[in-house]
């Protein structure tokens, strides 16, 4: 049975299509498929199936998690751990990896189960950090205040992080096959987009 998060996306994406979006989401569809969004942390932190090509759902709810990076929507960070993700039911292994992580930053993992799980735990920093917002050529670095995220380990669905990121204060992501963590911090999406915020967080 599908979740809140992914009925919620599957009603906005069939909206889009019937506004006229299709060659769009198309296009992102081919792109993803052609690997050409880098880097390629980024993409699997905004989403990764693993296994399996990515569908035009997935192409449409990145092509919203990328507009909003380069709007300046979220702010983001690449943070080294020096260890690739155990199975995402290794809690105790994960763990482990995650202890070796360098201050300011601490990551917990708190089990969850069933597709319903909100998180895989708690990704938080105790000093200030800077990020980055609009990555590329029109990249600014902003200070941002001790403030604690989710944790997301492995594979992840695109409705869960946008789920993340307009519903809360983002996510920390550490997918399958990289030897990093990224931030992904919204703190101001939902009062810059209450309305919308309201309608594609309902039950999730």
């Amino acid at each position: 049975m599908p979740t809140a998060h992914e009925v919620a996306l599957e009603s906005s994406f069939q909206r889009s299509l019937l506004a006229g979006n299709g060659a769009t989401i198309a296009e992102v569809h081919t792109k993803l498929l052609d690997h050409h969004y880098e880097p390629d942390w980024l993409v699997d932190a905004i989403f990764q199936t693993r296994g399996t090509r990515p569908s035009m759902l997935d192409a449409y709810g990145f092509m919203l998690v990328w507009t909003h990076l380069m709007s300046g929507d979220i702010g983001c960070a690449p943070v080294w751990l020096g260890h690739e993700p155990a199975k995402d039911a290794a809690h105790a292994e994960n763990q482990k990896r995650l202890d070796s992580i360098q201050p300011p930053f601490r990551a917990t993992v708190i089990p969850q189960r069933g597709k319903s799980a909100n998180d895989d735990g708690k990704f938080e920093w105790r000093e200030d950090i800077t990020l980055s917002w609009r990555p590329g050529e029109s990249r600014e670095d902003r200070i941002v205040k001790p403030n604690w995220i989710a944790l997301e380990i492995g594979t992840t669905k695109v409705s869960k992080t946008l789920i993340h990121v307009r519903g809360a204060f983002g996510v920390a992501r550490w997918p399958y096959g990289h030897e990093r963590l990224v931030i992904l911090y919204s703190p101001t999406w939902r009062r810059a987009h209450p309305i919308t915020a309201k309608m594609e967080t309902t039950d999730g």
